[in-house]
């Protein structure tokens, strides 16, 4: 995985910001009932810069709990840099998903948001598959593309799992089939038009989003049991074209510099926002945020 996100993305997406306040308070609320001590440690899976590690740190020690140790990993050095200026002492780990702890720790929360549907590079791993949106990689591979992912959500759920403490829990948010399916239409018909969409290949945007049948199949397999399983289809924060864009450019600028030069690169946001100022917002942002919300717990016995 080569996945950088743009510096300003956490000042860029009011939604991402709402749902991982709502997501801190389900781990919060879920700790004091699943945790039987009262000092505890924790591990935020794609930190980014620590923000809602820190308010998730602040929030627990408001309950009276204690936190001895507080890890933070993410593949974006410059994010774990940030992180750290907000929770000194932290142990940093600088990878993906996919890779056993270095120091093999156990935590008793494994918590993240909005990081388990990106995915390695596509064609790192198969050759023959292009790095395209989500929808274009659905139509062209369908049930391949939907078995490599599913394979991929297993191997990561499972070293999770292995971070995690017996009678442990992970509390875990990600996107979920269908999740801005309409904006991706739109980045694919502005690539187009900037006859640029033969050189997205390379995955610039290297997504898996599972339907809830798959999401479940691969929680069993991977060994977790469910405490919690809360899906939301929801309208997107951002309010308005600009913001809209605003928020796509927070996740999107990186991989953009790779395949268009700088004053392509505003030709394309400039051309997004008109396009989407031509559309009815109110439909456009109509449930576009498919999310999934897990507790986990590493014991058997769910509800």
């Amino acid at each position: 995985m080569n996945f950088v996100m743009a510096e300003s993305y956490s000042e860029s997406s009011g939604s991402q910001v709402s749902i991982g306040e709502e997501l801190v308070q389900v781990a919060v609320r879920v700790s004091s009932k699943e945790l039987h001590s009262d000092t505890i440690s924790l591990i935020d899976l794609a930190c980014g810069p620590g923000v809602l590690t820190k308010r998730l740190v602040d929030q627990l020690e408001g309950q009276g709990l204690h936190i001895e140790h507080v890890g933070i990993l993410d593949y974006d050095s410059s994010m774990l840099a940030k992180a750290r200026r907000s929770l000194p002492g932290c142990h940093t780990y600088e990878q993906d998903f996919y890779t056993p702890l270095s120091d093999s720790r156990k935590y008793d929360i494994v918590f993240s948001n909005e990081g388990l549907h990106w995915i390695p590079t596509v064609s790192d791993v198969i050759p023959n598959f292009q790095g395209d949106t989500p929808p274009l990689l659905r139509a062209s591979f369908g049930k391949e593309f939907s078995e490599w992912g599913n394979a991929l959500l297993v191997q990561s759920l499972s070293n999770l799992r292995g971070m995690t403490k017996e009678h442990g829990i992970a509390v875990l948010q990600f996107g979920r089939e269908g999740q801005l399916d309409k904006l991706w239409s739109v980045v694919e018909e502005v690539l187009s038009e900037l006859d640029a969409l033969s050189k997205f290949k390379g995955a610039l945007f290297p997504l898996y989003y599972p339907d809830e049948e798959s999401l479940f199949r691969c929680i069993r397999k991977s060994g977790y049991t469910v405490k919690e399983a809360l899906f939301f289809q929801e309208h997107l924060s951002e309010e308005t074209a600009a913001d809209i864009v605003g928020f796509f450019k927070g996740f999107s600028e990186p991989g953009l510099r790779k395949i268009l030069p700088q004053e392509r690169m505003e030709e394309f946001y400039n051309i997004m926002l008109l396009k989407i100022q031509n559309m009815d917002i109110n439909e456009f942002r109509e449930n576009q945020w498919n999310r999934s919300v897990l507790v986990l717990k590493n014991s058997s016995g769910a509800y």
